[in-house]
């Protein structure tokens, strides 16, 4: 956030403070909420750079379902965690791994 924008809130009696600290996650927490975040931003800017609505990159990356399947499956067993993170990163992997293959593929690369 842009300190200008910040000392306004703050100014209107806003408190500005990270996800983290709003949430008590841990640093491990915090830190795979970042990753997600920077995934998901990546792959909307590659999805857009390919004039790929969401409904079509779902349709190219066709791997998801089984991924939130099993994700859901291990974090059922492991009695912890909470699927659908689980499932959103499934989703966010298996998008940047069907766009790198694609990619090798298009230099040649074995996939």
């Amino acid at each position: 956030m842009k300190k200008s924008k910040e000392r306004r809130l703050e100014a209107a009696g806003w408190t500005v403070g990270s996800a983290k600290e709003f949430l008590g996650l841990s640093e491990e927490e915090a830190a795979f909420v970042e990753l997600k975040l920077v995934l998901a931003d990546h792959l909307k800017r590659r999805r857009v750079q390919r004039g790929l609505t969401q409904t079509g990159l779902a349709r190219t990356s066709g791997q998801g379902q089984p991924a939130r399947i099993h994700s859901s499956r291990a974090t059922t067993a492991a009695a912890g965690g909470h699927p659908t993170g689980s499932c959103s990163a499934a989703d966010l992997v298996t998008g940047l791994v069907s766009e790198a293959l694609e990619l090798m593929g298009s230099r040649g690369g074995g996939a």
